[in-house]
């Protein structure tokens, strides 16, 4: 009977120890997850004091160099862009990022979706600074050209909204050839130093692990490559019989009005620079209904109709042609709390 009491007794301090490990244990890594997430949530904060204040102003020095098309502010936002980048070359801040990732520790599922964008953020520039800086700037001058060209068509400079109002109105095909081939003149002015910044993307994506810049811009986005080919050739493979049905409507439409066969129909016959818009080939002037209109009271009147107040973005916006201006059309997000800029 004591025997027995004996093996009892040992078995409970066995269970006993063995528990009193595993909770221990388990408590040492709780803490040790909770010191981690801390860590990680200062060195957020940290970071945010660093960016926030210069991300606003390199935006703001953006949206000022495509408004004014001056070289000097071009140079300012280049130089920001700099400043900015090199924040994301810091080894120490990389390996910091790199023991948090690789540590498991982070749990809450938006913390580690900001871990998750700041470690390809920093990845994706652990470079060499003067590859850094070179490449900043090609890409810099390379938007500088392409922004402020204007085609030069006759010997006239014409902005891309008077050369699609000659695409899409004028039948005569020489001066839509000559309008047209005055835009990809764009090409020769740029061609040389994309191909420099193409061969040194793919230099510094190769050093970085990557078979190029293609792949490593997309993988660092949480885009897979091949399912972003797949789905292309998905979306051929469904609207390629009704494209070519429609694009031969397109021909006979464009064959009769140029007054040409079919097989003479060239880029410039279609109404638009790239080929990206449905040309009219239809009776429909969508033109008409604003005619005389104020489009930016319209447009404000419209948003204030569905409860979206704009009046402070228009007033801080650049709405209209002027010479250098960036003549695409886009929307910048100044500061990430509300100044946004059209």
């Amino acid at each position: 009977m004591k025997r027995t009491l004996s093996i009892a007794s040992s078995s409970t301090l066995f269970l006993v120890i063995a528990m009193t490990i595993i909770f221990s244990g388990c408590g040492g890594n709780s803490t040790k997850k909770l010191d981690m997430t801390q860590e990680f949530k200062d060195f957020i904060k940290t970071y945010e004091a660093k960016v926030t204040p210069l991300f606003k102003e390199m935006n703001l020095a953006n949206f000022k160099a495509a408004v004014s098309g001056k070289p000097e502010d071009y140079k300012i936002a280049t130089d920001l862009r700099i400043k900015v980048t090199k924040i994301y070359t810091n080894k120490d801040d990389f390996a910091k990022l790199k023991k948090f990732k690789e540590s498991n520790s982070i749990t809450d599922e938006l913390l580690k979706r900001q871990l998750e964008i700041l470690y390809n953020s920093y990845l994706s520039n652990q470079i060499d600074d003067k590859k850094l800086e070179e490449m900043i700037k090609l890409q810099s001058k390379i938007e500088e050209e392409f922004n402020t060209f204007r085609a030069d068509v006759n010997g006239k400079k014409l902005t891309d909204n008077e050369i699609e109002e000659i695409l899409r109105n004028s039948k005569k095909s020489d001066e839509l050839k000559a309008a047209w081939m005055g835009t990809k003149k764009s090409g020769e002015v740029v061609s040389a130093d994309v191909i420099k910044i193409v061969k040194l993307r793919n230099e510094i994506a190769k050093e970085l692990g990557f078979n190029n810049y293609h792949e490593m811009s997309l993988k660092l986005s949480d885009q897979d490559p091949k399912e972003i080919e797949k789905l292309f050739d998905e979306l051929d493979n469904l609207t390629k019989d009704e494209f070519a049905k429609l694009k031969g409507e397109m021909d006979d439409y464009f064959a009769k009005r140029y007054n040409i066969k079919k097989e003479e129909l060239m880029p410039w016959h279609y109404q638009n620079r790239f080929f990206q818009e449905a040309p009219q080939i239809y009776p429909a002037d969508i033109d008409t209904y604003y005619k005389g209109k104020d489009l930016v009271d319209l447009t404000t009147k419209y948003y204030n109709g569905v409860g979206l107040e704009i009046a402070d973005m228009v007033k801080k916006s650049d709405l209209f042609e002027k010479p250098g201006k960036n003549q695409h059309a886009f929307c910048q997000d100044i500061d990430n709390e509300g100044d946004v800029r059209v």
